[in-house]
């Protein structure tokens, strides 16, 4: 034929790799499959599939904190935030729920030592009612009895036993969130549950009015 009048020649299609190098007659052996790499298959992995990404130890404090309620028998999981929780406020923003469902440890002192008053958040403390001498704990008070700095002081779990009394309207909620042991740390509880793990606790009226 000439030149002119030659058809155009038809290319095969193949489906894959394989198929292609089967035909001119090379082995699919001699050229594997490319790989991954493993970082870039690692990052792909969506939270809870796998090992990746692996949980943050909780800091020592915490740890010790929660070891310790989970000896007296109480099932929480203690949580670590990025965001703070030494206020009310800022607990309640991190884990979104209301003001009133954070548990404010507030460690006072009176004639006969400290006492540690379990408010609410969204109520404030009448220090009149905790009785004539109690007056608010300082920074090293509140470590000393309780083995925790301010902003971390958890309901229970100190160090020593610390005549605890509790804010009524507490019994508003039924979940409660309490700081464990630092500033970043919190673990939830029911109410009534927090309650029974505080037998000798005075239930009272404590608040402003």
């Amino acid at each position: 034929m000439r030149g002119g009048d030659a058809k155009p020649r038809r290319t095969a299609r193949f489906k894959t790799t394989a198929d292609r190098q089967e035909a001119r007659g090379l082995s699919p052996r001699a050229f594997p499959a490319k790989r991954r790499h493993p970082h870039r298959a690692k990052a792909q992995l969506s939270p809870g599939q796998g090992e990746y990404p692996k949980p943050v130890a909780l800091h020592p404090t915490a740890q010790r904190l929660q070891d310790h309620l989970h000896d007296l028998g109480l099932d929480v999981e203690i949580r670590e935030l990025s965001d703070s929780t030494r206020t009310a406020q800022e607990a309640a923003n991190a884990v979104g729920v209301g003001v009133g469902q954070i548990v404010k440890s507030l460690v006072f002192v009176d004639a006969n030592g400290p006492l540690l008053c379990l408010c609410a958040g969204d109520r404030r403390v009448d220090t009149a009612k905790l009785g004539e001498s109690a007056r608010p704990a300082r920074a090293d008070e509140v470590r000393e009895a309780t083995g925790f700095a301010i902003g971390g002081v958890p309901p229970l779990g100190h160090d020593r036993p610390v005549p605890t009394v509790v804010d009524e309207s507490l019994r508003r909620f039924g979940l409660l969130w309490c700081a464990a042991g630092t500033p970043h740390a919190v673990f939830s509880i029911a109410t009534e549950r927090l309650l029974a793990a505080l037998p000798d606790a005075a239930v009272a009226d404590v608040i402003e009015r």
